[in-house]
């Protein structure tokens, strides 16, 4: 098991929103306000993991790992999957149907499905033999 490291990062681009959200009169400091909303933000996508099947969770994995998402275009998830007629015969799924799946989830959703995938990335690397089921069950993917 690793040990756990103190996290420091630099906020660029988080400045101001921090700031706005801290309260000095209160003890509560930007580096408070991070903690507190970083905590607040994995409660979130651990309650809002939407039900899907394992083919559904191995496509999204797949188009992931070609094209990371972050706070600037989650909400794309959609489209990304909608491209994805190669994945189609693989996986032998409706990409349209699960790209209209995913555009109406809510951005909770969607960033803890693209949190879990990438969660099953680091799984899957660090345990190569381990059915890719369990690893996607492992990551929260699937039930």
């Amino acid at each position: 098991m690793i040990e756990p490291r103190n996290v420091n990062f630099r906020p660029e681009g988080l400045r101001v929103p921090l700031a706005a959200r801290a309260d000095r009169d209160k003890g509560l400091t930007e580096h408070g306000v991070a903690k507190r909303d970083l905590a607040r933000y994995y409660a979130v996508i651990v309650d809002s993991m939407p039900e899907m099947s394992a083919v559904e969770a191995g496509v999204i994995v797949d188009v992931l790992k070609d094209s990371p998402m972050g706070a600037d275009n989650y909400q794309y998830l959609w489209a990304e999957i909608a491209d994805i007629r190669w994945s189609e015969e693989r996986w032998k799924v409706d990409a349209v149907a699960l790209a209209e799946k995913v555009k109406n989830w809510s951005a909770a959703e969607v960033m803890a499905v693209i949190d879990a995938a990438e969660r099953y990335r680091i799984m899957a690397r660090a345990h190569p033999k381990v059915a890719t089921g369990k690893v996607l069950k492992r990551a929260g993917l699937v039930q």
